[in-house]
């Protein structure tokens, strides 16, 4: 991965990256839990805070119009992608995402997409 302006730099991915919005959240959320320790007594708690925190910079996003074009250019197999509509972008080397999200990949005779494994070198 290469960042705009800047040498190479090499980056270790060990399960996702988040850019925008799921970043944010992720980011609000590391920052209460500095904060408010206390508040962060189970994974159930955790996982409502997390809603919360969410639900929240989602509705405030809409009006903050998160404009990742303006701040990163995403190419792939050389190939400059638009991301002019996106607020979020995840690249993932694993199979599920978001606290157990599957089914991402959807393989079937109408894509090229393999199934997708951890192990396969690919991103």
């Amino acid at each position: 991965m290469t960042i705009s302006g800047e040498e190479n730099r090499e980056f270790t991915i060990y399960n996702y990256l988040g850019i925008g919005l799921d970043a944010k959240i992720c980011k609000h959320f590391h920052d209460m839990r500095e904060k408010y320790p206390q508040l962060f007594f189970s994974q159930f708690s955790n996982k409502l805070i997390y809603t919360q925190i969410g639900s929240i910079d989602i509705f405030k996003n809409k009006d903050e119009n998160l404009n990742l074009a303006a701040n990163f250019i995403l190419t792939i197999d050389d190939i400059p992608i638009n991301i002019e509509h996106y607020e979020n972008i995840i690249i993932l080397n694993i199979s599920n995402w978001g606290g157990g999200v599957t089914g991402l990949w959807k393989t079937n005779q109408t894509n090229n997409f393999l199934k997708a494994s951890y192990s396969d070198g690919l991103l």
